[in-house]
């Protein structure tokens, strides 16, 4: 299963009936709201926006000889690759007629914001950056073992500070001891 992503406020928009806790917390990353069953060679290539659902109705015509009096009207939820590679996958509908109750079913928010992420990575090479800690900090910087970044005072302070950053909206369940 893959995440469509959470940004923007979107966990307000989530209908989900399950209770917080079954839902990740305050972020509700863990809604089915939130979530794609997807084959795994398309795991990755949708956590980096290599193909999106593109979740809305889209009115085009196909020559403009035709354009005045019959336009073409596709239906929502067709995946659209932006890289080569995805003939299989392009052009198909995500079905989700069949789920009749919204409230389980992924949101249309998320998907088109994901799509948009899509497009604005591959085609302004402005989405949302790839982030690698070890490109970004230098070799070795984030091997916690390296007593010169991280034994003395200020890189424990630092790491506490970044784990306490990054996790805050997580919440540890420790089992109550007998």
């Amino acid at each position: 299963m893959t995440l469509i992503g959470s940004p923007k406020g979107y966990p307000n928009h989530i209908t989900d009936p399950a209770t917080l806790p079954e839902l990740g917390g305050p972020t509700k990353i863990d809604s089915i709201q939130n979530v794609i069953l997807l084959r795994s060679d398309l795991h990755d290539a949708w956590d980096n926006y290599m193909f999106a659902v593109n979740p809305d109705v889209c009115t085009f015509h196909l020559s403009p000889s035709i354009s005045s009096h019959h336009p073409f009207r596709q239906r929502g939820h067709i995946v659209i690759p932006f890289v080569p590679g995805y003939d299989d996958i392009a052009g198909k509908v995500l079905k989700l007629d069949h789920i009749t109750d919204h409230n389980l079913r992924p949101l249309d928010d998320l998907l088109r914001d994901h799509f948009l992420q899509g497009v604005l990575k591959n085609m302004k090479g402005a989405g949302e950056p790839t982030w690698d800690y070890e490109d970004a900090l230098g070799d070795g910087m984030m091997d916690l073992s390296r007593t010169d970044i991280w034994g003395g005072k200020l890189g424990q302070e630092h790491l506490e500070f970044e784990m306490a950053h990054r996790l805050h909206s997580f919440r540890v369940a420790q089992e109550p001891s007998c």
